[in-house]
């Protein structure tokens, strides 16, 4: 995985557990993961530095917002969320990237 990916929460601390589990499971797979969490209100200082922008469930709804930044933007589905499914994740990174 060669591009950055910024993961939005409210608060940018719920995210911190999925993104442990994100890297371990890039690791597992030999793949290089740049992944950053942050909270909704610190987006618009360092959404420039990444490629793609993936929404907690719980910010499904400032989507749309999200993409005025002229980002690729996509919500985490809360099953994929919630159990860290890491596989589901990706895909929908990759996706966004184009891959």
């Amino acid at each position: 995985m060669n591009y950055k990916i910024l993961l939005v929460c409210a608060g940018g601390f719920s995210t911190g557990m999925l993104i442990k589990k994100l890297e371990a499971y890039c690791q597992e797979n030999n793949d290089e993961l740049k992944i950053t969490a942050a909270g909704v209100s610190s987006v618009e200082k360092i959404i420039n530095d990444y490629d793609i922008v993936l929404v907690g469930p719980q910010m499904a709804y400032r989507t749309e917002e999200l993409a005025s930044y002229g980002k690729p933007v996509a919500a985490i589905d809360s099953f994929d969320y919630a159990t860290a499914n890491c596989k589901n994740i990706l895909a929908l990174a990759n996706q966004l990237y184009g891959r």
